[in-house]
């Protein structure tokens, strides 16, 4: 089973990977003086069975990048991110052991700040252990409608 330190640890190295150092929060910030990435991540499970569930993990990277002297941001800046994620997410990301394929990305840019949305779907399982105790013999008492069988007849 993929933790989520797990997911959180392999967007980081995808992250790095694409050649971006900015610091990566999974918590809002507020006032920083330096470019950083915000992830947002949004995870939905649902039962397959009794070992193994469907995961679907939205994720929103929000590249937030420090004004210049103008008080601007410059979208081709923000476009260059782009790029190089899509590199390092496209066509599947590594996470801990496992390559998870990546359908789709939507970047925007939304008041200076962009925004690298995707999707994670992918089945999952629980590892259990089984210490139940298993029966070695079962000795079962049955009767019939007519009274046949090896319980005794009490009526």
């Amino acid at each position: 089973m993929l933790t989520a330190k797990d997911i959180r640890q392999g967007l980081i190295g995808a992250i790095r990977n694409a050649g971006i150092d900015f610091p990566v929060h999974f918590n809002h910030v507020n006032n920083s003086s330096k470019s950083y990435i915000w992830v947002e991540l949004r995870p939905q499970k649902r039962n397959l069975d009794s070992v193994h569930f469907q995961r679907i993990l939205f994720i929103d990277l929000h590249v937030v990048l420090v004004p210049d002297t103008n008080a601007e941001v410059k979208h081709t800046d923000l476009w260059t991110i782009v790029d190089k994620l899509d590199t390092e997410i496209m066509p599947c990301i590594k996470i801990k052991d496992r390559y998870i394929t990546v359908q789709e990305i939507n970047p925007y840019i939304f008041d200076n700040i962009l925004h690298y949305e995707f999707t994670l779907d992918f089945t999952d399982y629980i590892e259990k252990e089984n210490n139940h105790d298993f029966m070695e013999e079962l000795q079962i008492n049955w009767r019939d409608k007519y009274g046949f069988g090896n319980a005794s007849n009490t009526d």
